[in-house]
């Protein structure tokens, strides 16, 4: 009898997981909002809504803020079947992705599999409680795949601390600032790195810390 009851007990709790699995991966429909002041260049921020704990939904709006420090205009869109796979005319993409089970969710690497990133600087983060690494990886293999100019990925929590230096304070608001100065300062390299380039086109211009070999600028990727 024992037996039985340890059985049902098994079944159910995978019944339960599975359902809820399927709960928070199943994609959202497509959203696509305008984020924060115009400005002369734009972002895009694609992620799959966290239907538990809002947490990349917050952290889409911190990066929103970021960019909007930087003097972009945002989008945002969620990840789905109508999103479109080819996004043009951005300086730069950030993708939020949730770690469910070790690896990035469905949605987001369903859309990266079939997405033409086509070069575009693209950051990207990857959210979760805390034992994130593994997806992180899966998430910047899937970037590179995808054809995007990777700049910068990093992994922000919601029961892990994002900065021993602040455990006093609330995690979630600590990831929100990470996030936001994570944007930023990708958003004003890449703007950066874009006006050098313009320069270097320009005759006679003279580009300090920067190398120009056969017509081509290199500057320094972020880290």
């Amino acid at each position: 009898m024992l037996k039985w009851i340890i059985l049902a007990l098994i079944i159910s709790v995978l019944i339960g997981t599975l359902a809820v699995t399927i709960f928070v991966q199943r994609e959202a429909p497509f959203r696509s909002d305008s984020l924060g002041a115009k400005g002369v260049k734009r972002a895009l921020i694609l992620y799959h809504p966290s239907r538990d704990a809002q947490f990349s939904d917050d952290l889409t709006l911190a990066i929103a803020r970021g960019f909007e420090d930087a003097g972009l205009s945002v989008d945002r869109q969620t990840m789905t079947k109508d999103t479109p796979v080819k996004p043009r005319n951005y300086a730069i993409i950030a993708i939020v992705s949730n770690t469910f089970f070790w690896q990035p969710d469905w949605p987001t690497m369903r859309y990266l599999n079939r997405s033409d990133l086509n070069g575009v600087p693209t950051i990207g983060i990857m959210a979760g409680g805390g034992a994130t690494e593994r997806a992180r990886q899966k998430l910047i293999k899937a970037l590179v795949r995808s054809g995007a100019d990777l700049r910068d990925t990093r992994s922000l929590w919601v029961s892990k601390p994002n900065d021993d230096m602040r455990l006093h304070e609330n995690n979630r608001a600590v990831a929100g600032d990470i996030a936001r100065s994570f944007a930023f300062n990708a958003a004003r390299r890449v703007i950066a790195q874009g006006q050098v380039a313009s320069q270097a086109g320009q005759p006679g211009s003279a580009i300090s810390g920067v190398a120009i070999e056969n017509g081509n600028t290199h500057a320094s990727p972020l880290h």
